[in-house]
């Protein structure tokens, strides 16, 4: 892997910090946590058909599951300036090192420091790329946690440095770019487009705000696909927000008015068409807009 930087967001630990977006060196001396590769490892369950028998069958479903990344590199310690005895600060420096990084990568802390994400946090880092808009590399992010925290590699040759080894699980196996792309529809604007520049549909989210009472029959559009909202009772004010797909970046499947569930919102079929964002340039319209102040569409870019 080539030396950017990247950030792990459990105790805001960074990796290959001198180092800048570029991959220039910056005016510091040293990386203190170098990493040296990121791979990821999808985890896929294959089935038979429903109806198989137990000598032979047909092949049925194949589900993504969770996704493994897997972190490596070293660990460098410098001495203190001024240190007298460069080996034994070197080597106190490196254990204070090693200690840290435990701590930013133990399950547990992550967990009772995030209680509500279940101690999921972001990693960031950078892919080479020769796709255009991109000068080279493609900023990535994935959400997990730990899966058992830290390995280190003790090196009895070098009292400076060390390996080390961890591995974060994600629940959405999927690979984004951490910035969120929007377009803001209106009575004035209700057609726009939406862009996914990466290689599988990504996550759909929509933020209406009303001027008050709406349509029964308020309409988003993408396609062939409609999904329809009762917004006759909402105020001025009213925010109501639509996350059509259970993601990392928004979280659960929901319809909330002003932050509180309500899925009375939806005029659409049992099973409607809860959309995401296709892949390169989606066209979304809002139709039966009546006193909606704006729509605001959101996703973020994804990758396998």
């Amino acid at each position: 892997m080539f030396k950017r930087p990247a950030t792990w967001a459990h105790n805001s630990l960074v990796f290959n910090s001198e180092r800048a977006a570029d991959g220039s060196v910056g005016p510091t001396s040293g990386d203190v946590f170098d990493l040296l590769q990121v791979r990821r490892v999808p985890g896929y369950r294959s089935q038979r058909d429903t109806y198989h028998l137990s000598q032979g069958g047909s092949p049925g479903r194949i589900l993504k599951g969770l996704m493994a990344t897997q972190l490596s590199g070293n660990i460098r310690a410098q001495a203190a300036s001024g240190a007298t005895d460069i080996r034994v600060s070197q080597w106190g420096s490196l254990r204070d090192k090693v200690s840290q990084l435990r701590s930013a990568f133990d399950p547990g802390l992550c967990d009772s420091d995030s209680p509500g994400t279940f101690g999921v946090y972001t990693f960031d880092w950078f892919e080479p790329t020769l796709v255009s808009g991109y000068s080279g590399w493609i900023p990535q992010r994935v959400w997990g946690r730990p899966e058992s925290g830290v390995e280190i590699t003790e090196r009895t040759d070098d009292q400076s440095g060390c390996g080390f080894g961890v591995t974060i699980v994600s629940y959405d196996p999927r690979v984004y770019e951490p910035t969120e792309v929007t377009r803001i529809l209106s009575p004035g604007t209700p057609t726009g487009t939406l862009i996914n520049a990466g290689t599988v549909p990504g996550p759909l989210c929509a933020v209406i705000t009303m001027g008050g009472a709406g349509s029964a029959t308020f309409t988003i559009t993408q396609g062939s696909q409609t999904f329809v909202l009762n917004l006759s009772g909402c105020a001025n004010t009213d925010v109501v927000v639509v996350v059509f797909e259970n993601s990392a970046p928004y979280g659960n499947r929901t319809i909330t008015k002003n932050g509180v569930e309500n899925y009375a919102l939806k005029v659409s079929p049992l099973t409607p068409n809860w959309m995401s964002a296709p892949m390169g340039t989606g066209t979304y319209a809002i139709s039966n807009h009546t006193n909606v102040t704006s729509c605001t569409l959101g996703t973020y870019s994804a990758r396998s």
